[in-house]
């Protein structure tokens, strides 16, 4: 376990190099359990020293965390850009234009639950694809590929 752990700390510090799916899956498994356990912790430590609503301190602590985590997860993501050959930019201008659409699509006066439905469903597909397509099985110009667990 201290070896995934290490592992998992020296891949989230750079993005050089390339990440297959299977560490893929795993190391992002990991951070999500990190944080749902880190947010679960505090809100527990939050109920029963200060008497705060449950299920509110944890929607905030556990946001709080994942913004916390967003930058490892880039890094991840970046690196599985570079699994397939692509620059890490590429995830820039997928993210920019996510935010365009969100707020095209935003009605501030009336708003739409099934557009927002909508765009969730095409963030879902963006993040299987990610998950699920394979890298250049060939080194490429991030490295050479990485044999996953």
């Amino acid at each position: 376990m201290m070896g995934f752990i290490r592992e998992f700390l020296a891949n989230v510090r750079n993005t050089k190099g390339r990440l297959s799916r299977s560490l893929f899956f795993w190391y992002s498994s990991f951070l999500t359990l990190l944080v749902i356990a880190a947010a679960a912790l505090v809100t527990l430590f939050g109920k029963l020293l200060f008497g705060a609503a449950f299920l509110n301190t944890y929607f905030f602590v556990s946001s709080l965390f994942f913004l916390l985590s967003l930058p490892w997860a880039m890094v991840l993501v970046v690196k599985r850009f570079h699994d397939f050959d692509l620059s890490g930019w590429i995830f820039l201008a997928v993210i920019m234009a996510d935010f365009a659409l969100r707020f095209l699509t935003a009605d501030f006066r009336q708003p739409s639950p099934e557009a927002e439905i909508l765009l969730a469903l095409v963030d879902l597909a963006i993040v299987i694809a990610i998950s699920l397509w394979p890298g250049t099985p060939e080194t490429n110009r991030f490295g050479p590929p990485v044999q996953g667990r």
